[in-house]
Protein backbone atom coordinates (compact mmCIF):
# COMPACT_ATOMS: atom_id res chain seq x y z
CA UNK A 1 0.00 0.00 0.00
CA UNK A 2 2.79 2.42 0.89
CA UNK A 3 4.58 1.70 -2.38
CA UNK A 4 1.41 2.36 -4.40
CA UNK A 5 0.85 5.70 -2.65
CA UNK A 6 4.39 6.79 -3.34
CA UNK A 7 4.08 5.71 -6.97
CA UNK A 8 0.80 7.63 -7.27
CA UNK A 9 2.41 10.71 -5.72
CA UNK A 10 5.26 10.56 -8.22
CA UNK A 11 2.87 10.24 -11.17
CA UNK A 12 0.68 13.10 -9.98
CA UNK A 13 3.73 15.32 -9.44
CA UNK A 14 5.02 14.59 -12.94
CA UNK A 15 1.55 15.26 -14.38
CA UNK A 16 1.31 18.60 -12.58
CA UNK A 17 4.79 19.61 -13.74
CA UNK A 18 3.98 18.72 -17.35
CA UNK A 19 0.71 20.68 -17.15
CA UNK A 20 2.66 23.65 -15.85
CA UNK A 21 5.22 23.42 -18.66
CA UNK A 22 2.49 23.18 -21.29
CA UNK A 23 0.67 26.15 -19.77
CA UNK A 24 3.84 28.26 -19.63
CA UNK A 25 4.66 27.45 -23.27
CA UNK A 26 1.28 28.70 -24.48
CA UNK A 27 -0.33 25.27 -24.75
CA UNK A 28 2.56 23.79 -26.71
CA UNK A 29 4.92 21.17 -25.34
CA UNK A 30 8.41 21.29 -26.81
CA UNK A 31 11.91 20.39 -25.80
CA UNK A 32 13.98 23.32 -24.50
CA UNK A 33 17.76 23.50 -24.15
CA UNK A 34 18.29 24.55 -20.53
CA UNK A 35 21.84 25.79 -21.17
CA UNK A 36 20.69 28.14 -23.88
CA UNK A 37 18.05 29.65 -21.59
CA UNK A 38 20.48 30.18 -18.72
CA UNK A 39 23.02 31.95 -20.94
CA UNK A 40 20.36 34.15 -22.52
CA UNK A 41 18.87 35.13 -19.17
CA UNK A 42 22.15 36.13 -17.53
CA UNK A 43 23.50 38.07 -20.50
CA UNK A 44 20.33 40.02 -21.18
CA UNK A 45 19.45 40.96 -17.61
CA UNK A 46 22.82 42.11 -16.26
CA UNK A 47 22.76 45.78 -17.43
CA UNK A 48 19.15 46.28 -16.29
CA UNK A 49 19.90 44.67 -12.94
CA UNK A 50 22.85 47.00 -12.31
CA UNK A 51 20.75 50.03 -13.26
CA UNK A 52 17.89 48.97 -10.96
CA UNK A 53 20.32 48.14 -8.14
CA UNK A 54 21.99 51.55 -8.37
CA UNK A 55 18.63 53.33 -8.49
CA UNK A 56 17.46 51.36 -5.45
CA UNK A 57 20.61 52.25 -3.52
CA UNK A 58 20.32 55.92 -4.49
CA UNK A 59 16.69 56.12 -3.39
CA UNK A 60 17.05 54.09 -0.19
CA UNK A 61 20.39 55.40 0.98
CA UNK A 62 20.56 58.70 -0.90
CA UNK A 63 24.09 58.33 -2.15
CA UNK A 64 23.84 60.57 -5.19
CA UNK A 65 20.23 61.70 -5.13
CA UNK A 66 19.56 62.44 -1.46
CA UNK A 67 16.85 65.06 -1.07
CA UNK A 68 16.21 66.44 2.44
CA UNK A 69 12.80 67.69 1.29
CA UNK A 70 11.63 64.17 0.39
CA UNK A 71 9.95 62.89 3.59
CA UNK A 72 10.49 59.21 2.72
CA UNK A 73 14.20 59.68 2.08
CA UNK A 74 14.56 61.79 5.21
CA UNK A 75 12.75 59.16 7.30
CA UNK A 76 14.93 56.34 5.94
CA UNK A 77 18.09 58.41 6.45
CA UNK A 78 17.14 59.30 10.04
CA UNK A 79 16.39 55.67 10.90
CA UNK A 80 19.63 54.43 9.33
CA UNK A 81 21.72 57.08 11.05
CA UNK A 82 20.05 56.45 14.43
CA UNK A 83 20.70 52.70 14.17
CA UNK A 84 24.32 53.28 13.13
CA UNK A 85 24.82 55.75 16.01
CA UNK A 86 23.56 53.16 18.49
CA UNK A 87 25.78 50.47 16.98
CA UNK A 88 28.82 52.75 17.24
CA UNK A 89 28.03 53.48 20.91
CA UNK A 90 27.58 49.79 21.74
CA UNK A 91 30.68 48.64 19.83
CA UNK A 92 33.50 47.35 22.00
CA UNK A 93 36.68 49.30 21.19
CA UNK A 94 39.16 48.18 23.85
CA UNK A 95 42.30 46.39 22.72
CA UNK A 96 42.35 42.61 22.98
CA UNK A 97 38.60 42.30 22.47
CA UNK A 98 37.23 38.98 21.20
CA UNK A 99 33.94 40.36 19.84
CA UNK A 100 32.42 43.73 18.90
CA UNK A 101 28.85 43.58 20.22
CA UNK A 102 27.14 41.82 23.09
CA UNK A 103 25.00 39.01 21.78
CA UNK A 104 27.59 38.09 19.16
CA UNK A 105 30.40 36.77 21.33
CA UNK A 106 31.23 33.42 19.71
CA UNK A 107 32.39 34.48 16.27
CA UNK A 108 34.64 31.47 15.78
CA UNK A 109 31.95 28.82 16.24
CA UNK A 110 28.61 30.52 15.60
CA UNK A 111 28.04 31.72 12.04
CA UNK A 112 25.01 33.82 13.04
CA UNK A 113 27.24 35.85 15.37
CA UNK A 114 29.73 36.40 12.56
CA UNK A 115 26.92 37.42 10.19
CA UNK A 116 25.43 39.78 12.76
CA UNK A 117 28.82 41.41 13.33
CA UNK A 118 29.39 42.01 9.63
CA UNK A 119 25.82 43.24 9.11
CA UNK A 120 26.31 45.75 11.93
CA UNK A 121 29.55 46.99 10.37
CA UNK A 122 27.76 47.20 7.02
CA UNK A 123 24.92 49.28 8.53
CA UNK A 124 27.44 51.73 9.97
CA UNK A 125 29.26 52.01 6.64
CA UNK A 126 25.98 52.56 4.76
CA UNK A 127 25.00 55.37 7.12
CA UNK A 128 28.44 56.96 6.81
CA UNK A 129 28.21 56.99 3.02
CA UNK A 130 25.33 59.48 2.94
CA UNK A 131 26.60 63.00 2.13
CA UNK A 132 24.48 64.61 4.90
CA UNK A 133 25.48 62.30 7.74
CA UNK A 134 27.10 63.47 10.95
CA UNK A 135 28.76 60.07 11.42
CA UNK A 136 31.41 60.54 8.76
CA UNK A 137 34.21 61.45 11.16
CA UNK A 138 37.80 60.27 11.35
CA UNK A 139 37.08 58.58 14.69
CA UNK A 140 34.18 56.56 13.25
CA UNK A 141 36.18 55.65 10.14
CA UNK A 142 38.92 54.34 12.42
CA UNK A 143 36.37 52.34 14.44
CA UNK A 144 35.00 50.66 11.31
CA UNK A 145 38.47 49.92 9.96
CA UNK A 146 39.62 48.52 13.32
CA UNK A 147 36.43 46.45 13.57
CA UNK A 148 37.08 44.83 10.19
CA UNK A 149 40.75 44.28 10.99
CA UNK A 150 39.80 42.72 14.33
CA UNK A 151 37.30 40.38 12.69
CA UNK A 152 39.86 39.26 10.15
CA UNK A 153 42.43 38.56 12.86
CA UNK A 154 39.95 36.95 15.23
CA UNK A 155 38.10 34.74 12.78
CA UNK A 156 40.23 33.84 9.79
CA UNK A 157 43.66 33.74 11.39
CA UNK A 158 42.48 31.27 14.03
CA UNK A 159 40.65 28.94 11.65
CA UNK A 160 43.46 28.61 9.11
Amino acid sequence: MTYRIKKWQKLSTITLLMAGVITLNGGEFRSVDKHQIAVADTNVQTPDYEKLRNTWLDVNYGYDKYDENNPDMKKKFDATEKEATNLLKEMKTESGRKYLWSGAETLETNSSHMTRTYRNIEKIAEAMRNPKTTLNTDENKKKVKDALDGCIKCIWKRTR
